[in-house]
């Protein structure tokens, strides 16, 4: 599995192709993993693919966020984030083994729709 991710990657990398945002959930949730891919994905469907998460907060971005959060500013304005504008919603849910897989989403309008995911093991220092 892993080895399939890394080279799902490698190649999306190499050949310069950027995932699209999707509102659909017909993707199996293994293979939203392994792509790597919420971004767009309604809370809802994902909730309903992987079940309620095993951790959630909701919180107000900050730019100095810690290490696990920092990817975060490259999807948001500074000013936005240091005016208090970001709210966003960090759910935690356990895969295979040791692997977890955390998805942010932004809420727009009534739904909250993913902006970024990150596969995590176990252990990992962040």
């Amino acid at each position: 599995m892993k080895l399939a991710a890394i080279l799902l990657v490698t190649f999306l990398v190499a050949t310069g192709c950027a995932a699209q945002p999707s509102e659909n959930s017909d993707m199996a949730a293994d293979e939203m993993a392994t792509a790597g891919e919420y971004a767009g994905a309604r809370y809802s469907n994902v909730v309903a693919s992987l079940g309620a998460p095993e951790s959630e907060e909701d919180f107000v971005m900050v730019w100095g966020e810690l290490e696990f959060r920092i990817e975060l500013r490259n999807f948001f304005d500074r000013d936005d984030i240091e005016a208090g504008k970001v709210i966003l919603r960090e759910s935690t849910w356990s895969l295979d083994g040791p692997q977890n897989l955390t998805v942010w989403f932004q809420q727009e309008g009534d739904m909250w729709a993913g902006v970024h995911s990150r596969l995590w093991e176990d252990g990992d220092l962040f």
